[in-house]
């Protein structure tokens, strides 16, 4: 778990080690809506702009923590209302400093 709250990063509110279910903060449509038949963004600059920093920023503050989600892709990019982006599923994520080839899956 996250020792820092990221914006950037979807919230975990809590968890059932049981039952193996995770509930999570609801944010939004993820990126893939966000694009015509061409793949083409149909977001406006600043919107894109604005969604490259706060990924940017997520994608930091789990690599300090050293976890690499290795899954990064616009289906698991969340978009609020707000246009705030939110990295989510850590399902390919793996945990480590990374130093050496020991890793761990999460």
């Amino acid at each position: 778990m996250l020792t820092t709250q990221q914006p950037s990063i979807v919230k975990l509110i809590c968890y059932d080690a049981e039952l193996l279910s995770l509930e999570l903060e609801f944010v939004g449509p993820n990126l893939s809506r966000y694009k015509d038949q061409n793949n083409i963004s149909t977001m406006s600059n600043k919107v894109q702009d604005r969604i490259l920093v706060n990924i940017s920023k997520g994608i930091e503050c789990i690599y300090n923590e050293g976890i690499m989600h290795l899954d990064i892709k616009p289906q698991n990019i969340l978009l609020s209302s707000a246009s705030r982006a939110v990295l989510c599923d850590f399902g390919a994520s793996q945990i480590g400093r990374y130093r050496g080839t020991e890793t761990k899956i999460i």
